[in-house]
């Protein structure tokens, strides 16, 4: 997800916060709603399991076009480690 903000349209805070401060030994679910206005809206589930996973920033730079001139292809790369990922919740539609 590029805006990591948008995920508190559909699950609340509070829900996140109980899902992810729980000690590992409890089982937690997250429940995702895409209408949560509507009452016939089923919620999908998401289990809380461990991950060993990395958080990587990938920035590509590219020089600006000239007036007149289409801007090149190629680009400089660059990766940042951000943190570590020890918690994941992964959806799976039943």
């Amino acid at each position: 997800m590029q805006r990591p903000g948008q995920i508190l349209q559909v699950v609340t805070q509070q829900d996140v916060d109980e899902c992810f401060n729980a000690p590992m030994t409890e089982f937690r679910q997250l429940e995702m709603k895409y209408r949560p206005m509507e009452r016939s809206s089923i919620p999908v589930r998401g289990s809380r399991v461990a991950s060993q996973k990395v958080l990587v920033k990938v920035v590509k730079r590219r020089e600006k076009a000239k007036v007149g001139e289409e801007p090149p292809d190629e680009g400089v790369f660059t990766a940042n480690i951000v943190g570590s990922i020890p918690q994941t919740v992964r959806f799976r539609c039943e």
